[in-house]
């Protein structure tokens, strides 16, 4: 059973963004045929401590390293860990696995003052990137690979204007809405994204993974 909401908040500010795709995660395996295709647009959120990020539980994400615009070369990432705290929130659900955090551990937690850098993350603050308009502007695109393998063994491809986003469109705790081409469209084909089967997955190791998903009837994340 997916969450109703999803949320991130974000404890250091390096690492790989948050990318959310506007595509659902089907509930069963006999299902997952519907991930594939093109990806009409993503969202794409960049670290930093107390942001902090809501979506819906049922679409598809990650925070791929090979997305860290900001780690490249006079992108002002800093160094260490990407720490973030995720909780997930379902409505008349409780997962199995879910257990509640040990009274006698929680006077160790100690405690955390959001720095002033913190960054609300709303979509109408969002930077609305149109992938179009970067190629078109000859400014290079970097395909970025997330793999699903837990559960679809699919990958989606991910073109992104990183050279852009640590440079022109850099914001210290942005988010970004991605608009990709139309695949369908010869001259916006480089700029498309879309989740394909992932063929290196052996059939043995596929054919397991569906046995698996089919007696749990569905994940969450």
């Amino acid at each position: 059973v997916h969450p109703h909401l999803a949320t991130v908040t974000y404890l250091t500010a390096v690492g790989g963004p948050t990318i959310v795709l506007n595509r659902e995660s089907p509930m069963q395996a006999r299902h997952l045929g519907e991930i594939f295709g093109p990806i009409e647009s993503a969202l794409l959120s960049r670290p930093v401590p107390g942001k902090h990020i809501v979506f819906d539980g049922r679409l598809l994400h990650g925070a791929p390293a090979d997305a860290d615009a900001w780690a490249l070369p006079g992108g002002g990432a800093g160094a260490g860990p990407r720490i973030t705290f995720l909780v997930n929130i379902w409505l008349n659900h409780c997962p199995s696995s879910a257990e509640a955090f040990p009274d006698d551990k929680i006077g160790e937690l100690s405690d955390w003052v959001v720095p002033e850098s913190a960054v609300a993350s709303e979509e109408g603050q969002a930077v609305h990137v149109s992938l179009v308009e970067h190629a078109q502007a000859g400014e290079e695109l970097t395909q970025v690979t997330m793999a699903f393998k837990a559960e679809a063994k699919a990958k989606v491809n991910i073109p992104l204007p990183l050279n852009a986003l640590k440079g022109k469109l850099s914001q210290e705790g942005g988010s970004y809405l991605m608009a990709f081409g139309d695949p369908e469209v010869q001259a916006e084909a480089a700029c498309a994204c879309a989740i394909v089967e992932d063929r290196k997955m052996k059939v043995k190791e596929r054919k397991q993974m569906e046995r698996a998903l089919g007696r749990k009837g569905g994940r969450g994340r």
